[in-house]
């Protein structure tokens, strides 16, 4: 009896001694371990994005969204990159069943699954800049969600380093998975 009371005692000094192994200073500790896996030792930049062209009909790509999308979803080929900050960037449009049309020029980050919009496109032709451009989470559950299939389908994979023209390829061919 007396060695399980003696054992109770002695369990929060026991748990106080191994707490201390993760502070600093301890060459086994967590604290010391982890900065050997950084790989980004330079935060992410984000280069100037130069509006493209206005989307023209011919440079059109259909994106196929889903059998109950009641809408019609083109990426325009010409406008499609794979810039050095790791952005692919394109131009985007959806039509509507009623006809009604939105474009806009976006971003989308592979690495984090993210989007920006950086511009709306105008019934004249012309862009304008998004004021409120900021990153954000692409929803990528959502049905008939355009973003998750260009995500899942045409511009992300396991290597998701693309150049422009291995891109525009694939956006061509209907997919990665085509």
């Amino acid at each position: 009896m007396r060695a399980l009371i003696l054992a109770l005692l002695l369990l929060p000094a026991h748990a106080i001694q191994a707490g201390n192994l993760f502070e600093e200073g301890n060459p086994g500790g967590r604290k010391q371990f982890e900065p050997y896996f950084d790989d980004e030792t330079t935060p992410w930049q984000e280069i100037q994005a130069n509006l493209p062209a206005y989307p023209q009909p011919a440079n059109l790509v259909r994106i196929e969204i889903g059998p109950t999308a009641r809408h019609e979803v083109f990426v325009d080929a010409k406008s499609l990159s794979s810039d050095a900050d790791g952005v692919v960037r394109y131009s985007l449009l959806v039509k509507s069943a009623a006809g009604a049309e939105t474009v806009s020029y976006e971003g989308m980050r592979c690495e984090n699954a993210e989007r920006k919009i950086y511009a709306f496109g105008r019934p004249s032709g012309e862009w304008a800049r998004n004021r409120r451009a900021a990153w954000g989470q692409i929803p990528v559950r959502a049905a008939n969600n355009p973003h998750g299939i260009l995500f899942f389908h045409y511009f992300c994979s396991v290597n998701s380093k693309r150049d422009t023209l291995e891109l525009q390829r694939i956006l061509r061919s209907g997919g990665l998975y085509q």
